[in-house]
């Protein structure tokens, strides 16, 4: 699953010798994450920096689904999945669903203790992009 254009939104992060990330909104509300290297503490705050500000870019309360591509993540910090954590209680209602891409055993037992203590029950984890896009969007896939 490709981001669609026009995009609504795009950015990205760069950490040298870390890691980087991109964000990505595009024209049919997907909210496309793609990280790549080690998670750190700085690097989640830039990524929940970028969320506010696609969050201020809402018409008329409209949600998006999150599409997060974690193949190349790896090594995240318990205080910055924490820092998600808060992020998504507060703005849960923003989000319709989230597919996880390749989350890695540490990262998906970290990232389901998040969906769990944020309440948020509209997530799944999947092995492939093509299988994520196809439960976020079948007329896509």
């Amino acid at each position: 699953m490709q981001p669609l254009e026009p995009f609504r939104y795009s950015n990205r992060y760069e950490d040298p010798g870390v890691g980087w990330f991109t964000v990505v909104l595009d024209a049919d509300r997907v909210l496309f994450t793609t990280v790549d290297g080690k998670g750190t503490v700085v690097g989640t705050r830039a990524l929940v920096a970028m969320y506010d500000e696609v969050s201020a870019m809402r018409v008329d309360g409209e949600t998006v689904d999150a599409f997060m591509d974690l193949r190349a993540f790896s090594k995240t910090p318990l205080r910055a999945q924490a820092i998600m954590g808060k992020w998504l209680i507060k703005h849960r209602h923003q989000i319709d669903r989230i597919a996880l891409v390749g989350a890695k055993p540490w990262e998906r037992k970290i990232a389901q203790a998040v969906l769990k203590f944020a309440r948020f029950d509209r997530a799944a984890f999947f092995e492939t992009p093509e299988e994520a896009g196809t439960w976020l969007r079948p007329d896509r896939a």
